[in-house]
């Protein structure tokens, strides 16, 4: 996953990018904060202003 800066949308740039754990089924952004659906990493969120990674646990 890759997380554009689109201040200026004629020149976008990379801000930073996250492997996720698995296939990335959903992507959702509220905030600072992106919400990754990983295949075998359950549910992960990232918080893009610190890039602090913070996991939650499969539910089943």
């Amino acid at each position: 996953m890759r997380l554009l800066d689109v201040s200026n949308p004629a020149r976008p740039r990379a801000a930073a990018a996250y492997v996720t754990p698995g296939y990335a089924w959903n992507v959702a952004v509220a905030g600072d904060q992106v919400y990754v659906a990983a295949e075998s990493g359950g549910l992960v969120i990232l918080r893009h202003a610190m890039l602090q990674l913070q996991y939650l646990p499969l539910v089943r």
